[in-house]
């Protein structure tokens, strides 16, 4: 699922940032929607161009092989539990690094220059900005 997301979900504002206000297919909708809790996805912004770049191709690419891992671990040398924790490590502490710089900068935004790309209403700040990212901080730091 990780995975999926990473790759199919953001990948898609990835590679189509430039034209999303105007796209109709029901992922560019998702994005607008999901947008009003950060403007930032919708002004190509370079911060979340690289953050959702790099989420894409390693945070994606790694979930996959951690997963490839876990399901084919019956068939693989012993070795392969350790190179399965090693790449759970990884890929929790690049979850938890990457969210991390997205809520801190628009945070310190918020508190150093007083603008927001931020809406204040519960359900675009606390419902999508924060909740819909816990889970890439509680999971890291539970595991």
């Amino acid at each position: 699922m990780c995975g999926g997301l990473h790759w199919f979900f953001e990948g898609y504002f990835v590679l189509h940032h430039a034209s999303l206000a105007g796209d109709q297919s029901l992922r560019a909708q998702l994005w607008k929607e999901y947008a009003l809790s950060d403007s930032r996805y919708l002004t190509s912004d370079p911060f979340m161009l690289c953050v959702e770049g790099l989420t894409v191709v390693v945070h994606g690419t790694l979930s996959f092989a951690t997963a490839a891992i876990i399901v084919n671990d019956t068939d693989l040398p012993t070795g392969s539990s350790g190179l399965r924790l090693v790449l759970q490590i990884v890929i929790s502490t690049a979850h938890l690094f990457g969210v991390l710089l997205y809520y801190g900068t628009l945070l310190f935004q918020e508190a150093l220059q007083g603008t927001s790309h931020c809406r204040p209403e519960f359900l675009y700040r606390w419902v999508y900005f924060g909740a819909m990212n816990a889970p890439w901080v509680v999971v890291p730091v539970c595991k």
